[in-house]
C-alpha cells in the first residue's frame, strides 16, 4: 500500500511539472494584445465612428443588410483587418442614408437603393453601390475587387485617397434659385392655381399616378382635393375624383409599404368625395383598422406588435385624428392619443429623436415635422392645450438640434455623422413628402411668429407656383402651403 501510495505521488509530481512547463512556454510565446484594438470594438453608426476609424487608421465599410453580402476569402480576411464594419439602414438613419443613397444616384446615375460602400476614415464615400454579388456597370469594381484595392491604394497613400474622396461627396444642398425674390400678388396666385388644376386633370387622367412614388400621388391628390374645395374648379374636382380612384386602388395593393398606405389614407381622408360618400367612408376606416394594433399602445407592447418607425407612428396619429372627425368615434381618439404619448414622451426624454423607437438610431428632419403635424392635428379634434404646447416644443427641439446657418434646417441634425461635409435642404416629394413643403404647411395654419424662417418657406411656396423646376409634380406639399385659408372639414 506504501508502495503504491508513493508512485502515485511520483507520478502526480511529474505530471504537475509538465503542466507548469506547457503554461509557462505558452505565456512567453503568447502574442502581444493590442487592449483598444478596433477588432474588440462592436461600433455603431454614430457621431463617433470617424473618432473610431482614425484612431486606428481603418476605412469603413457600410452595409443595410449583413446577411447579404457573401465576401470572398481574400476580401473577408481584409475586412477583418483593414476596415471597421457598421451597418446603416433607412430605418435607423433616414437623413444619412438619404444624404450616401444621393450621392450614389447622382454619380452613378442609377435609381436602385444603395446597398454597400467604403467610406475614407473621415467619413468621405470611396465606393458606394446598390449590388452585393455584382457589377453595377461594365467598367465599374465589384464589392470584393473595390475592398481590396480600396485597401491597397489606402497603405500606398492614404492623403490622396481621402483627398480624392473628399472631393467627389461634394454636395449641392440648397437647390438652384432658392433665394428667388419672386412673389405674387393674391390674383396672380389664383391663376397659377386655376392652371394647376388644368395639370392635376391631366396627370389623374393619365397612366403616371398609377406608378409615381407614393409622395407624389398622395401630395397631389390632396392638392386637388383643396383645389376644388375653394375654387369649385371643374378640372380639380374631376382630378380629385380620379384620384380618389388611384388611393383606393394603390390602398389594396399588398406590395405598397406600410408608410405609404399611411400617405394614402392621409389624401384619401381630406377628400371632399370622402365627406360625401358613406361607402366611401366605410372603406376609409376599415383601412384605418387595419393599420391599428389590437391592444393597449404602451412602449412594450406596442413594439412587439406594431411597425415601430418615428415617422409611421406620426402619420398613424394623423389619419386616427381624421378617422375619429370622420366617424366620431372614440376609439380612433384614444389610439391616437396613445402614439402620441409614446412620441412626446421620447421627443421630452432624448437628445435626438429616434428614427425607430426602441433601438439606437436618429431621426432626420421628416420625423420631427411628421411629429409637430401629429400633435397639431390630434390637438384641433381633441381640444387639448398639452397637444399644442407639443406641437411648439417639437418645432424648438427641432430648431436646436437641425436649423442651419441659412435658417432653414437640414435632412440631418448638428450631431449626424455627416453634419461635418453636407447638411440637405430637401425641397421635392418622392417615397416621402418633403419635409421642407411639410414644415411650410404646418407654419402657415399654426401661424409661427414673422420669423426669418416663415419668410423663407413663404418664398419657397411662392417659387412652388412659378415656372421654374419647382412647378414639377414632385413638389406638390410646397404648393400645398399656398392655400393657408383653407381648413379640412371635420366632419
Amino acid at each position: 500500500m506504501e508502495k503504491l501510495r508513493k508512485s502515485l505521488a511520483i507520478f502526480f509530481g511529474c505530471l504537475s511539472a509538465i503542466c507548469a512547463f506547457i503554461a509557462i512556454r505558452n505565456y512567453i510565446n503568447k502574442p502581444e494584445e493590442s487592449p483598444a484594438s478596433a477588432e474588440n470594438i462592436t461600433p455603431k453608426w454614430d457621431r463617433n465612428i470617424e473618432q473610431l476609424a482614425r484612431k486606428h487608421s481603418k476605412l469603413i465599410f457600410i452595409q443595410t443588410d449583413f446577411t447579404k453580402f457573401k465576401p470572398s476569402k481574400l476580401a473577408k480576411k481584409i475586412l477583418s483587418q483593414n476596415y471597421i464594419s457598421v451597418k446603416i439602414t433607412p430605418d435607423t438613419f433616414p437623413a444619412d442614408y438619404y444624404i450616401l443613397n444621393s450621392i450614389l444616384a447622382r454619380n452613378s446615375r442609377t435609381q436602385h437603393p444603395l446597398k454597400a460602400g467604403i467610406l475614407s476614415p473621415n467619413l468621405h464615400p470611396i465606393y458606394l453601390t446598390s449590388q452585393y454579388n455584382s457589377r453595377v456597370s461594365h467598367n465599374a469594381p465589384t464589392l470584393d475587387e473595390a475592398l481590396i484595392i480600396a485597401v491597397k491604394h489606402f497603405e500606398k497613400n492614404p492623403y490622396i485617397l481621402k483627398s480624392t474622396a473628399r472631393n467627389a461627396t461634394k454636395f449641392d444642398y440648397i437647390p438652384q434659385g432658392f433665394f428667388n425674390n419672386f412673389f405674387f400678388s393674391n390674383g396672380f396666385v389664383k391663376s397659377k392655381l386655376l392652371h394647376e388644376s388644368v395639370n392635376l386633370f391631366a396627370y389623374f387622367n393619365s397612366q403616371k399616378p398609377f406608378y409615381d412614388s407614393p409622395a407624389i400621388l398622395s401630395e397631389n391628390a390632396r392638392l386637388a382635393s383643396r383645389l376644388s374645395t375653394l375654387y369649385n374648379d371643374i378640372s380639380a374636382r374631376s382630378a380629385s375624383a380620379n384620384s380618389v380612384k388611384i388611393l383606393c386602388k394603390r390602398l389594396a395593393d399588398k406590395k405598397e409599404s406600410h408608410t405609404a398606405k399611411l400617405l394614402y389614407l392621409r389624401a384619401l381622408g381630406e377628400s371632399p368625395f370622402t365627406q360625401a360618400n358613406k361607402k366611401l367612408q366605410s372603406f376609409y376606416l376599415q383601412n384605418v383598422n387595419k393599420i391599428l394594433p389590437k391592444e393597449k399602445i404602451t412602449d412594450a407592447k406596442f413594439l412587439k406588435s406594431y411597425s415601430s418607425a418615428t415617422r409611421e407612428m406620426a402619420l398613424s396619429v394623423s389619419v386616427l385624428a381624421k378617422a375619429f372627425a370622420i366617424s366620431g368615434n372614440v376609439h380612433f381618439l384614444n389610439k391616437a392619443e396613445d402614439i402620441a404619448l409614446l412620441l412626446s414622451n421620447k421627443i421630452n426624454n432624448t437628445d435626438i429623436l429616434p428614427a425607430k423607437i426602441g433601438t439606437y438610431s436618429e431621426a432626420s428632419s421628416l420625423e420631427y415635422v411628421l411629429c409637430a403635424r401629429a400633435f397639431f392635428d390630434l390637438s384641433k379634434v381633441s381640444r387639448k392645450q398639452n397637444w399644442q404646447e407639443s406641437t411648439i416644443k417639437t418645432i424648438s427641439k427641432w430648431n436646436e438640434n437641425f436649423m442651419t446657418d441659412i435658417k432653414l434646417w437640414s435632412i440631418n441634425s448638428k450631431k449626424s455623422a455627416f453634419a461635418k461635409y453636407t447638411r440637405p435642404i430637401i425641397t421635392q416629394d418622392a417615397t416621402l413628402p418633403s419635409y421642407i413643403g411639410e414644415a411650410s404647411q404646418l407654419f402657415s395654419e399654426i401661424t409661427i411668429d414673422n420669423s426669418q424662417t416663415t419668410k423663407l418657406l413663404q418664398r419657397l411656396t411662392s417659387n412652388a407656383m412659378s415656372d421654374s423646376f419647382l412647378s414639377s409634380r414632385n413638389c406638390a406639399s410646397l404648393k400645398l402651403a399656398m392655400l393657408p385659408q383653407y381648413t379640412p372639414p371635420i366632419f
